[in-house]
């Protein structure tokens, strides 16, 4: 039993005075009349905060890990959503690693849904809604020129033989493929 005064236990442990009183009063550990306490006590007493202040620490990371890879789940496609499951996988070995992967993911779809609303504002991006109507006119123009093949290939192919009707008809599909790629700025 090493007895030492309460400022050498803080010198001895690298901290300050008050933080040998919390242990003393936190682990029930008594002075000596002479105000002086056991190190080997005080230096379990800190180890032992050590232990806790670290499960404290890992519990804390483990539930706010868990929390943002749900969030990020609500937010990601099929593809994040697979490494968000092996994520979740590890976070009861290593949580805080875990929180930290999962906060930097966090700050990329910040970054990402920023640079998406400055593109739109700018012009640059359009709704789903209008690219999904562009898509359809653009689409239906199509099939349009498509269906006309028949009426301007018919004409060309009357009394012609098989290999020039071939080279009508690849003409004409590819004069379409041709306008349909004009549909396109």
């Amino acid at each position: 039993m090493a007895l030492i005064s309460q400022t050498g236990a803080a010198k001895a442990l690298k901290k300050d005075r008050n933080y040998v009183l919390d242990l003393m009063k936190r682990y029930a550990i008594e002075k000596d009349p002479q105000g002086r306490v056991d190190m080997d006590e005080i230096r379990r007493a800190h180890e032992q905060w050590q232990q806790d202040k670290t499960k404290g620490t890992k519990a804390r990371a483990k539930k706010s890990a868990d929390k943002l890879i749900e969030e990020l789940r609500r937010k990601s496609s099929d593809e994040l959503s697979d490494y968000l499951n092996r994520l979740r996988e590890q976070v009861d070995d290593d949580p805080i690693s875990v929180q930290d992967r999962a906060k930097a993911l966090q700050l990329i779809f910040q970054a990402k849904a920023a640079d998406i609303d400055v593109r739109a504002k700018e012009g640059q991006m359009i709704s789903r809604e209008a690219a999904s109507a562009a898509f359809h006119k653009a689409f239906m123009a199509g099939i349009e020129i498509v269906r006309a093949i028949p009426q301007r290939a018919a004409p060309l192919c009357e009394g012609r033989a098989a290999r020039d009707i071939e080279a009508v008809l690849e003409n004409e599909v590819n004069a379409a493929f041709e306008a349909i790629q004009k549909l396109h700025p």
